[in-house]
């Protein structure tokens, strides 16, 4: 699944002007854009990032999920954050699938929390840490000097919120079902 999402995003990158994460254009009827702002990067830097962070997560945590359940959560996480990003003023515009990741390590952490208290414990902390210090540096680590262009760190805390959002929502889904 995780090579699908590769490839797509190479085959997308020539398209950014059409595909990015753009509020105005969204709002004026470009829907598509919810989807297809992930798959667009600033340059082959930031795209080699994102699929590399994407192959450890994949490695870490896909086969705890079958592949309709993968792609549903990644969907999910997608639709879900893109939509609530409308509401952030100072977000006009985005690239990349970093959002995304963030979402899946946390939702991924959560969900295997019972079983791995340590290792999700450590990677939930160090998560945590990181989207505190951007919300201090909203202009990014100096990961901005890699991409050549502005991190949007709002983009990692919508994503990460959806994610916990997510999480609950299938505990409390899991509990009525009982």
């Amino acid at each position: 699944m995780s090579v699908a999402i590769a490839v797509l995003a190479l085959i997308c990158q020539p398209w950014m002007d059409q595909l990015s994460w753009n509020r105005a254009l969204i709002i004026q009827g470009q829907w598509w854009r919810l989807f297809t702002g992930v798959l667009v990067h600033a340059d082959l830097l930031h795209y080699t990032m994102n699929m590399a962070a994407l192959t450890v997560i994949t490695i870490l945590f896909a086969q705890r999920y079958s592949a309709t359940e993968w792609l549903l959560l990644i969907i999910l996480l997608i639709g879900l954050a893109n939509s609530v990003l409308l509401f952030d003023s100072s977000l006009n515009d985005y690239v990349g699938l970093s959002g995304v990741l963030h979402g899946l390590v946390v939702f991924c952490a959560l969900r295997q929390f019972r079983d791995l208290k340590w290792e999700s414990g450590a990677i939930l902390i160090a998560v945590s840490c990181k989207l505190i210090l951007e919300y201090f540096h909203p202009n990014g680590l100096g990961d901005q000097h890699f991409i050549h262009m502005p991190v949007a760190t709002s983009v990692h805390r919508t994503f990460a919120i959806i994610a916990i959002s997510l999480y609950l929502g299938q505990k409390l889904w899991d509990r009525n079902k009982c």
